[in-house]
């Protein structure tokens, strides 16, 4: 195995990642190059269509990649299947493919928290459902209110809350719904001509129910970059319960007690180079909200003041400016050197 070697994996755009401080930014693709080639590195940098995958050159090659935020995700399905070709031919992604596979994917990322076995980071139940049917069939085991979340989207984009048995179907219906007009004419040709027949749902895009946190007031996005971490406050308004998706940011200074130590535990147990975590604190507990690893913003990084790093068991903070490449390159650097 050539542990020298990086893939860079660009899009149709020639875009990597992203930034915020530009709209639709990427990160610096030369820039990230060079300083990989710093570290020793042989760059390559391709994108998703050029891979060949009749070549022996992957094998043994470490790619870094991105995941994509495109309308019904159909460019992100494309890039799976790229990804999981490289995996066959030897490739070793970075992150790991169950990674990727989480983002923008709330049902996967259900998953993940289930299989870890870790209680850190299953203090919410949750319950994920492909169809509207197969949810009518388990009414009766969630105790209001709880959450309802669409498996993709970003930004509390479709999620609702319901506090009512009657809200559970309602909510349910609107985010589950993929009628098609093919399906209504299979169906009406089942019910006229098929004995036994029986319908395919019109309800069929998968969702996620999850255990309603109350009372709180604001939770916290926690970005992390090797050993170093970043994090804003995101206030819920008057009447809502959602952050996600709020405008109302705050970079504080100092981080509540616990908050810094819990995403440490948290990020070792995921194993990964970098990581955005969503934490709610209620009654001196933690709760992960949500988690990514790939094609997270950027906001807590290039718009805080200070980040937090741990010397001798205590947290310090340090004011400076943050290189969005820099960190990311440094990241991936230490996490391939803690796998060989």
């Amino acid at each position: 195995m050539n542990d020298n070697r990086i893939l860079m994996l660009v899009d149709y755009r020639g875009t990597f990642y992203s930034s915020t401080k530009k709209v639709a930014g990427s990160m610096d693709v030369q820039k990230l190059s060079k300083l990989f080639e710093n570290h020793g590195f042989d760059v390559r940098v391709e994108s998703f269509t050029d891979v060949d995958f009749r070549s022996d050159r992957y094998r043994g090659i470490h790619v870094v990649y991105q995941s994509s935020e495109d309308p019904d995700l159909y460019y992100k399905d494309y890039i799976e299947d790229v990804l999981l070709g490289l995996e066959l031919i030897g490739a070793i992604l970075v992150p790991n493919f169950f990674k990727f596979r989480a983002h923008h994917n709330k049902v996967f990322m259900e998953i993940l928290r289930d299989v870890s076995g870790s209680p850190l980071i299953q203090s919410l139940k949750s319950q994920s459902f492909g169809t509207l049917d197969e949810f009518k069939l388990n009414l009766d085991r969630f105790n209001l209110p709880v959450v309802i979340k669409p498996s993709a989207g970003a930004r509390s984009q479709g999620v609702e809350m319901a506090s009512a048995k009657g809200d559970l179907i309602r909510v349910a219906s609107r985010i589950s719904r993929s009628l098609s007009l093919f399906n209504v004419r299979r169906m009406f040709a089942g019910l006229v001509n098929g004995k036994g027949y029986k319908p395919i749902s019109n309800h069929r895009r998968k969702f996620l129910v999850q255990e309603f946190v109350e009372g709180l007031s604001c939770d916290y996005k926690v970005v992390v970059y090797k050993d170093k971490f970043y994090f804003f406050r995101r206030d819920i308004k008057p009447g809502d319960f959602r952050a996600s998706g709020t405008q109302d940011f705050t970079f504080p200074l100092e981080a509540p007690e616990g908050l810094l130590d819990y995403a440490e535990q948290i990020f070792k147990l995921f194993n990964v180079p970098f990581a955005s975590f969503d934490i709610a604190i209620k009654n001196e507990a933690f709760h992960l909200l949500e988690f990514q690893f790939v094609s997270f913003g950027q906001r807590a990084l290039e718009r805080s003041e200070v980040y937090f790093t741990k010397h001798d068991g205590q947290w310090h903070s340090a004011k400076c400016f943050s290189d969005l490449e820099e960190n990311f390159v440094d990241s991936i650097v230490w996490y391939i050197s803690k796998q060989t």
